[in-house]
């Protein structure tokens, strides 16, 4: 790739979340990023439709950083305690809370993600129906639980993960 359009894309995400960090992504305006980019609007458009195409980009990007990088996600199902457990610390970890700052108005759409990365992690082709529907229950269910234990500011994980724990070896999985 041209060094030139790697650099004016660099600028172009960094103004981005610079940006975002202090407002909604509806707020973020294109010829604010060029200014901050020091680009012009017609350079931007030559990368992006719009502000939107721009923010799912990044969005993607960081969230399979952190997807490649979360050690635990094989362990789902085999020990659930230490994948509950470790799972708000490694969205934590992308650095300068990226992640945080992109899915700040849109955190559905971080555990949407997050529920069809699992999905087509750990559901095989070869499952039975059955396994199938099991997999997705718990799945749907841990990501659910996950999202209500956010929204009202509850961060025992432990008892979570017990609970969980006890539904998967219910389950035989």
């Amino acid at each position: 790739m041209d060094i030139r359009v790697v650099k004016t894309k660099a600028a172009i995400h960094r103004a981005f979340l610079e940006l975002r960090s202090t407002s909604l992504s509806e707020r973020v305006k294109v010829i604010d990023i060029c200014d901050r980019a020091g680009i012009n609007k017609s350079t931007f458009y030559k990368h992006y439709t719009d502000v939107y195409e721009l923010n799912e980009e990044l969005k993607t990007f960081y969230f399979d950083s952190f997807w490649n990088n979360f050690a635990e996600k094989d362990c789902m199902l085999s020990d659930p305690q230490k994948f509950i457990v470790n799972l708000p610390g490694a969205v934590d970890s992308i650095g300068n809370d990226v992640l945080n700052t992109l899915f700040r108005d849109r955190e559905d759409d971080l555990f949407c993600m997050l529920e069809s990365k699992l999905l087509a992690h750990y559901i095989m082709r070869e499952d039975s129906l059955e396994m199938k529907v099991k997999k997705t229950f718990i799945i749907c269910g841990i990501i659910h639980t996950l999202k209500e234990q956010k929204k009202y500011h509850q961060p025992d994980n432990s008892s979570i993960a017990d609970t969980i724990c006890s539904i998967i070896r219910e389950q035989k999985l």
